[in-house]
């Protein structure tokens, strides 16, 4: 996960033993209180000369010695204590500030998803996953696979490219905001796609401009990045980010191959909001402190009652983070997507935001990391 700033204890000085230095100075005031009763109280000349010419400057310099020995040692300890409430409160004000920047998000003003399961327009703009029936595998000579029914053809960057079409057409269909212009724009997919995609988008909508080269969707990064550049930006600003993907089929695979495509339209208010979320490194953090983090960052202090995710064949530990998450398995109606599940397991967990008005979470594979999680929660 994302590191906290983390600082050491300051080193702290013990606190003077005030009693031994006061009975040090007394023991030294006592000896120069001797000293001046032989020098009053005597009649020889050497005992007086000696008293006064060394005993004198002797107590007199180890009594000044002492003195000078005390007040640098109260000295000392106290700079110590205040370099120590001002080290901590510089800690603990870098370390509010950095949790105020990780708690911010970004709104969903705008959202699209494609799949074998959602490829109607009323199904693709809301659906209640849990109680909707799972595509059907199709079973071909190569091994099984979960396909949109108006995606045609063998070849995967064909019909990824006729998944970006359908999704600009789709996009149309649901919008129903002013003239769109986007600061930035990401995309996962081939650059093909992101072509057709463009095109399409373009020719419907004749006032939006796209670039001819978009930025490369990252996963949970992009994601920190898109809600970094919506913090303190204009209303109006707007980051389009969108992605498709069809995975080749792959014999005797335990999940059939899958397609789908996501689009997302962010703004810094306006809609569900989506958390930074947190990234899993296995081997680094504990899965389930990860998940801690994640709900610490969305304001809750218990699991989601849903939690939209995929199956990680890898993890067999996945259960450890505390998450429910056997009510949204959704790799029967998606298939294999190993780089787009992230997006529709958020775009799902904000479709359940929308719909039941209660916060989502959403468990998935990530491009850079071993898992990325989250929570979608109410605007």
């Amino acid at each position: 996960m994302k590191p906290a700033p983390h600082y050491a204890p300051y080193p702290l000085q013990p606190a003077p033993v005030y009693k031994r230095w006061w009975a040090a100075g007394l023991v030294f005031f006592a000896v120069l209180g001797a000293l001046l009763c032989i020098w009053s109280l005597s009649s020889s000349e050497k005992v007086v000369q000696a008293v006064l010419f060394q005993g004198f400057p002797v107590a007199g310099g180890v009594a000044v010695l002492w003195a000078f020995c005390f007040l640098a040692r109260a000295l000392t300890y106290q700079l110590n204590r205040d370099n120590a409430a001002c080290y901590s409160e510089t800690a603990d004000r870098i370390t509010r500030q950095w949790w105020d920047e990780h708690r911010t998000g970004a709104s969903l003003v705008e959202r699209v998803l494609l799949a074998p399961s959602c490829s109607a327009p009323q199904v693709a703009t809301d659906i209640r996953w849990d109680e909707h029936k799972p595509a059907v595998s199709n079973a071909s000579g190569q091994g099984a696979a979960v396909r949109h029914p108006q995606v045609h053809g063998d070849d995967v960057q064909e019909r990824e490219r006729q998944l970006a079409v359908l999704l600009a057409l789709q996009w149309h269909v649901q919008r129903q905001a002013a003239a769109l212009a986007p600061q930035s724009c990401y995309w996962q997919g081939s650059m093909s796609s992101w072509t057709a995609f463009a095109a399409q988008a373009t020719q419907s909508e004749p006032t939006l401009v796209l670039p001819e080269r978009p930025e490369l969707f990252r996963g949970i990064d992009t994601l920190d990045s898109i809600i970094d550049s919506m913090q303190g930006a204009a209303a109006d600003s707007r980051v389009l980010c969108a992605g498709c993907q069809s995975t080749a089929i792959i014999e005797g695979s335990p999940v059939p191959a899958g397609e789908a495509a996501f689009l997302w339209v962010m703004a810094p208010s306006g809609g569900v909001r989506v958390c930074r979320g947190e990234w899993y490194d296995a081997g680094a953090d504990p899965l389930a402190a990860v998940a801690e983090r994640a709900m610490q960052q969305a304001g809750l202090t218990a699991p989601t009652a849903a939690c939209v995710s995929f199956a990680q064949p890898d993890m067999p530990d996945l259960p450890a983070c505390g998450w429910n998450l056997d009510t949204q398995g959704q790799d029967a109606h998606f298939g294999a997507l190993p780089g787009l599940q992230g997006p529709v397991a958020l775009t799902l967990a904000a479709m359940h935001v929308a719909q039941q008005g209660v916060p989502c979470s959403w468990l998935a594979a990530d491009p850079h990391h071993t898992l990325a999680l989250g929570i979608v929660n109410i605007p």
